[in-house]
């Protein structure tokens, strides 16, 4: 028998109720389509009305799935109900009109749940509904592409399919059709067999004839790359003595880059285990072609290549979207063509680069310019479709995100329209260096969209803030900054309830820029009054404004320090129920004279408190929060000091406003910063983010333990930025506190997806350690790999090797939550000679793993999570090439003469 040996120590105490590893974000995006991955996307008018629908196939959370979705002309999706087509993955699909009735059939591949291999057809009835075509010849693959051509100049549309088969054989098939959609095979043609691959028709000779590109891995494991020239009946003959070189996980397309009447080519893929390439080359104009050395594209796997005309100049622009491993990151990224085949690639985009996935330009709402539909494992190796769509100059916008990308950006929630739900403000400098201020309203779920026609002024470098000034119970609006033509400005706006806004003329607030507002009712009388500090005409301000009730507002008398590049912040420090001032910032310009005053209030009068422990910064942010539950307020004050170092400092407060600096604290010194408090993970004390930059920016998340001790939580997907902006909200009356964070070309949404009721906890029996939750689905994840799923869905997990794991608990509603790391140190394996012992090593491996078995082994099989064979054959040398393989668990089963055994395999 076999004898585990297993030492487990706990990274946390597990109880019923929630605890730090608890709380999860996620980005929130806006679906269009699914999230989707070893994906594959077809498009075609399916109905006839005269607008592009889609057709996607690939792994939903981790199910095949095959979705049809209907277009409304405007780019408006919905999925279509009731359609036979089976989920598959790894497969390609394509449409084409097969029997020349003039609607578009549609042929579909890959492996299906049941863990079969499919090539199925579905003939359209005209009007978007499909049934299926028995008795077809086609062989059943996965890892597979499938295009259709008429490759005989007879008018209809033949196919070429490549994949690996159910029989574990590489194919590449061409059908010819005989007008009605009947295929037949034709034999002795000279395509080598390839999975993994890509296929690209295009007349690289002039001649009239569709000729072919055939990429992948062939029936030896060999990457290809071969081109074959088509006589007009559909034969073929190879071209030798092309530069291409061949590639597997790749990706090809034809354009005619230059305009010179043929078609170029690009081919990317894996040439080995540890290069990767992106080739462009140019075609001379007889299918002879030559590398183009100009721009050096990023060598890119499991990726996309498209050609299209996204700025309406006449000429093939091109996008890469894939993983490329000479930056471990994945790519997006997009060229113009100036009309020669010269390339520049385009700063400012929004696209996500993703793998395994597939990309299409499609119109789809019927403006005449190219947009995207990109799906694939994002880099959180999650899936991810996003709808870009164009705006006629090859600028995208993400449809899934409504929030414009912004840097130096300040943001305010506030329920505008009364209806019981957080809208949200937010202003900034664009990608395209405009100023932007935008409305958006919660339609009380978290979704937000843009309102449009309002009259705030676009601003950069801006100041904002929400108050009822007129006391009519509606929130209404200050806006700061400089306008795109230089302008300084300062507004206010009215709120007739309803969320529409009307600037209220005639006030004589002094306009600033990089500065900061806040309202406060300093003097007791049940309004809000205005304090603004920041850069007028080159010269730092600071000045309260008082508001007699009904919103007009008047200079105080009242003198503070001016500043810019300022932060202020009201609190009352000594319990005394009136709000005290504090400020920092700059007070000579160009200068790194800075200053930190704070401000007793008596009553509607200030005098300034000597003797604080702050240091002088400008150029941060001031936070106040009581952080250690003793009933006053603490602050946390970050910037740059005047040494020109960057400071992030706690300081506590004694109850009547006498500080002392905190030095346990572990937060990350910044400047650029912003700083906000919350109770994200409702256990009754402030936790805090903290934004700005160091040598780069960053994002940084603080636990409060309730007695003011902090703990970094770095589980959490949140963007780094700096001269940015962050604000806590519930956005969907989920009880718990959501967060929108922008800065650094980027605006994003996370919600707070936290279950305070899922018992986290586990229990460990023998080998195994078992989530204590019961009735939910469960995903096993690796702690020391990113929290990256290991492949073991069930309850219950034996682990093989020695690491940190932990379990991702989702219940039947769809919360989600993750228990704390349980470390596994020592893992050892007995053997007691028996037959049943067999050693794989190293484990995790990460291209070759070794195999060691007392006894001959016939044959084995690799599975991947799903139970589907990914790879198989017989023992080789003792070893077995996973370099094909993706990173995760997967079980390698092997035959012998009396039984099968399994070994699980991480694959790094």
């Amino acid at each position: 028998m076999t004898t585990k040996y297993i030492a487990l120590f706990f990274c946390a105490f597990f109880t019923t109720t929630y605890n730090f590893s608890q709380v999860v974000f996620e980005e929130y995006t806006f679906k269009v389509f699914d999230p989707i991955y070893k994906s594959s996307i077809a498009h075609s008018d399916i109905d006839g009305d005269g607008d592009q629908d889609v057709f996607v196939t690939g792994y939903h959370e981790n199910i095949a799935v095959a979705r049809l979705y209907s277009n409304d002309g405007n780019g408006v999706f919905t999925e279509v109900s009731g359609t036979p087509f089976e989920g598959v993955s790894v497969g390609s699909s394509a449409f084409a009109d097969i029997d020349g009735d003039g609607d578009e059939d549609l042929l579909v591949t890959g492996y299906t749940n049941n863990n079969q291999r499919l090539s199925k057809l579905y003939k359209n009835n005209g009007s978007g509904v499909f049934s299926e075509v028995p008795g077809t010849p086609f062989d059943p693959v996965s890892f597979s592409t499938v295009t259709f051509i008429d490759i005989d100049n007879d008018s209809d549309q033949d196919v070429l399919i490549t994949g690996y088969t159910s029989s574990n054989q590489r194919i590449s098939k061409l059908y010819l059709n005989d007008g009605t959609g009947t295929f037949s095979l034709v034999a002795g043609t000279p395509f080598e067999g390839v999975s993994f691959g890509a296929i690209a028709f295009a007349d690289i000779n002039n001649d009239g004839n569709q000729d072919i590109l055939i990429t992948g891995e062939n029936t030896a494991e060999q990457p290809i790359a071969k081109l074959y020239t088509n006589n007009g009946s559909g034969s073929f003959t190879e071209v030798t003595g092309l530069p291409f070189e061949g590639v597997y996980n790749s990706a090809v397309a034809f354009s005619d880059i230059d305009n010179d009447g043929d078609p170029d080519v690009i081919i990317t893929g894996k040439k080995n285990y540890t290069q990767d390439i992106s080739k462009l080359y140019r075609n001379n104009g007889n299918g002879s072609f030559t590398v183009i050395a100009s721009p050096a594209f990023d060598g890119m796997s499991l990726g996309s290549v498209a050609f299209a005309d996204i700025d309406n100049d006449s000429d093939p622009d091109l996008l890469l979207i894939g993983h490329s491993p000479y930056t471990s990151t994945l790519i997006a990224k997009l060229y113009t063509n100036n009309g020669t085949g010269g390339y520049t690639e385009l700063n400012h985009q929004v696209l996500t680069g993703v793998k395994n996935g597939a990309i299409t330009f499609i119109d789809v709402d019927n403006d005449g310019d190219q947009d995207l539909l990109a799906t694939g494992l994002n880099a959180l190796n999650k899936g991810s479709s996003k709808l870009y769509t164009n705006n006629g100059d090859g600028t995208f916008i993400d449809t899934s995100a409504p929030f414009i990308d912004l840097s130096y950006s300040a943001i305010a929630f506030a329920d505008v329209d009364n209806d019981g739900d957080e809208d949200v403000l937010v202003t900034g400098t664009s990608n395209f260096n405009e100023g932007i201020t935008a409305l958006y309203l919660n339609d009380g779920a978290g979704v937000f969209e843009r309102v449009s026609n309002t009259p705030f002024i676009q601003v950069k470098r801006g100041s904002i803030g929400f108050s009822d000034i007129d006391n009519d119970g509606d929130m209404d609006l200050f806006v700061t900054g400089q306008n795109d033509s230089g302008q300084t400005l300062a507004r206010m706006y009215s709120n007739n309830g309803a969320g529409i806004f009307t600037e209220i003329p005639g006030t004589s607030f002094i306009a600033i820029l990089a500065g900061a507002i806040a309202f406060a009712d300093i003097d007791n009388d049940g309004d809000e009054d205005l304090f603004i500090t920041g850069n007028n005409v080159n010269q730092p301000l600071s000045r309260l404004y008082i508001n007699n009730g009904t919103g007009t507002f008047t200079v105080s008398g009242e003198t503070f320090a001016n500043v810019y590049s300022s932060s202020v912040g009201f609190s009352d420090i000594d319990n005394d129920g009136d709000p005290d001032l504090l400020l920092f910032g700059s007070y000579a310009p160009g200068q790194t004279n800075n200053i930190t005053k704070l401000y007793r209030n008596n009553g509607g009068t200030f005098s300034e408190i000597t003797g604080t422990p702050f240091q002088n910064l400008s150029t941060g942010s001031i936070s106040f929060a009581d952080v250690d539950g003793d009933g006053d307020e603490d602050v946390v004050l970050a910037g740059k000091n005047t040494a020109a170092q960057n400071s992030t400092k706690l300081y506590l407060n004694d109850g009547t406003g006498n500080f002392s600096e905190d030095v346990t604290v572990p937060f990350l010194d910044v400047f650029f910063s912003s700083i906000r408090f919350s109770d994200v993970d409702n256990d009754g004390d402030q936790d805090v983010l903290v934004t700005g930059m160091m040598a780069q920016a960053t994002t940084n998340f603080y636990l409060n333990d309730g007695t003011g001790t902090f703990t970094e939580f770095t589980a959490v997907p949140f963007a780094s930025i700096a001269a940015g902006a962050v604000a806590f909200s519930d956005i969907d009356s989920d009880g718990d506190m959501d967060v929108l964070i922008s800065g650094e070309k980027q605006t994003k949404l996370y919600r707070n997806i936290t279950c305070f009721s899922i018992d986290v906890s586990t229990s460990v029996s023998g080998n195994t350690i078992i989530a204590n939750e019961s009735n939910a689905t469960y995903s096993w994840l690796d702690c020391n790999n990113n929290y990256l799923p290991v492949g073991v869905t069930t309850q219950s997990f034996s682990p093989t090797v020695n690491g940190s794991y932990a379990v991702e608990i989702t219940q039947p509603g769809g919360c989600v939550s993750r228990s704390a790391c349980v470390q596994i140190s020592e893992l050892g394996i007995q053997s007691h000679g028996t037959e049943e012992e067999l050693l794989l090593f190293p484990n995790p491996a990460d291209h070759t793993v070794t195999v060691k078995a007392p006894f001959s082994v016939e044959h084995y099989s690799v599975l991947d999570i799903q139970g589907r064979i990914v790879k198989e054959g017989m023992l080789n040398n003792g070893t077995i090439d996973l370099s094909n393989l993706e990173s995760g668990s997967y079980l390698v089963n092997f035959k012998t003469e009396k039984q099968s055994v399994t070994r699980q395999i991480i694959k790094r």
